[in-house]
Parts: structure tokens; sequence; C-alpha cells
């Protein structure tokens, strides 16, 4: 048995313990495996050959012309949505992103970034806001720079939990994982100083 933790290019990392990782291949009963997923693997023919039940899981509807939808994460207990306090967050786009975390079976948990780039009365008005918006879902807003809220943050996602992170680029969210993982594990981009917006730098899941 082993843990997907990175799918790119057709081939998968599977965790089978804390630092032993098997670089794989699937079978074609195992081909649409995703980030997250619970596997069988073939350790001698490096080889996925089974997919276990997902308990959760971002399913993204068939675009035009396709045969099905696609399964994008799995197996996660929550889902970070994020969005950023500079320019200011989008509550449209948050109301959609809740919805998506909603329909995966995971609990939701608003995160707000760059708080060190907005006054604290900005940074309040925003927590409202994305209170009103989000009943009953945690909204916690905090700094990847100074790491303020990171307590609170930490607290709400739980020990051993798997979460999975969901937002627009330019949000945070690559930096948000590094800052939880205490070191740089993911590439991360510039914004743009027009309309704050940042380029896609994360391609593997």
């Amino acid at each position: 048995p082993g843990r997907i933790v990175r799918v790119d290019r057709g081939e998968v990392d599977v965790a089978t313990g804390v630092d032993d990782i098997v670089r794989a291949t699937s079978t074609t009963s195992a081909k649409d495996a995703v980030a997250g997923d619970w596997v069988a693997l073939d350790r001698g023919a490096a080889r996925v050959t089974a997919i276990a039940p997902r308990s959760t899981a971002f399913v993204r509807r068939a675009a035009r012309g396709a045969r099905s939808a696609q399964t994008l994460a799995a197996n996660m207990d929550v889902v970070l949505v994020v969005q950023a306090l500079e320019p200011r967050i989008n509550i449209r786009r948050l109301e959609r992103e809740l919805v998506l975390a909603h329909q995966s079976g995971a609990r939701p948990l608003v995160v707000l970034t760059k708080t060190d780039v907005v006054d604290d009365a900005t940074s309040t008005k925003a927590v409202a806001e994305a209170s009103r918006c989000a009943p009953r879902v945690a909204v916690v807003a905090v700094s990847n720079r100074t790491r303020a809220g990171f307590d609170e943050l930490e607290r709400l996602v739980e020990p051993s939990r798997t979460f999975a992170l969901l937002g627009s680029s330019g949000v945070g969210k690559s930096t948000l994982v590094s800052s939880f993982a205490g070191e740089r594990v993911q590439l991360e981009g510039e914004i743009r100083d027009g309309d704050g917006k940042g380029r896609h730098t994360t391609t593997a899941a």
C-alpha cells in the first residue's frame, strides 16, 4: 500500500513511508490515479496496480467534447479556499470556490493571505465579508511573510490531516505550502503590478 504524493507527465510518486517514495507508472486499471489516492503498488515493477475507494475528491465537470468528468485530487480532509487581501478579495469567486470545496466532501476553511501589505481595518473588513459569504466556515487571515495568523491556521487544519488548496494564481498557495513545511517545497511566482495576478508556477499535482 502507498499514497500518491505527486503526479506529473503520466508518472506518479508513491509514498510507502515517511522517507520512502517510489517513482512509478500506472497500469490501465489505475491510469486515473491522482494526488492523494491510496493505491496498491507493485514495487518490483514500479507500477500502480489499483486505486482504493476515495473518501473525498475534487471533480471537474466534463468539458465540452469530453466523455467524463475529471478527478483532480482525492482524500482531502480540509480544503483551504485561499484569497489575497491585496488588491482585494473577490466575493463572487469566493462563492464559486466554496461550492467546489463543499462538493468535494472535505471541510472548507477560508484563508485570506497578505495581511502584511494591508492595514488592520482592511483585514478586519475582509474577514467580515468572507464570513458573511461562508456561514459556518472558519475564516483566518495570515501573512506568509511574518507568519501572523499561522498559529490559528495550524490549529484549524489539525495535525495528521490532508489539506488541499484552492484559489487563483497569485494568491499565495505555493508560498502557503512552503510556510507550512518550513522550507521552500514549491516554486513561487511573481505578481504583476497592474492587476495583482500571478503566473502559474505549479504545474504538477
